[in-house]
């Protein structure tokens, strides 16, 4: 079974309001500016989200190939993917990120 890649989603692909939240967590959780966030500092930050354990863990799924941790375009894609999830969609796609938030 082929690993297929992390969604990912550009500033460009941001709203305004998704690009100022957004960008000011990545900060939060990414002082140094090394470029890339531990899987596990994404997941202790994500998971105050008021989601259930197994909607994350989907969402997590969709990552976990990323041992090197998640880039800035991957953490804008999960925190779109976990937006949808609170609007009560699905998120058994990743490219449900291509809605926008």
């Amino acid at each position: 079974q082929q690993q297929s890649l992390p969604p990912e989603l550009c500033q460009n692909d941001l709203s305004q309001i998704e690009m100022d939240q957004y960008q000011s967590w990545w900060e939060d959780l990414d002082p140094f500016k090394f470029g890339k966030v531990d899987i596990k500092t994404v997941c202790k930050f994500i998971s105050s989200c008021n989601l259930s354990e197994t909607t994350l863990n989907k969402i997590i799924l969709f990552f976990k190939s990323q041992k090197e941790g998640l880039s800035q375009e991957q953490f804008f894609a999960m925190l779109r993917l976990i937006a949808h999830a609170q609007q009560g969609r699905t998120v058994e796609n990743p490219d449900i990120i291509y809605l926008g938030g």
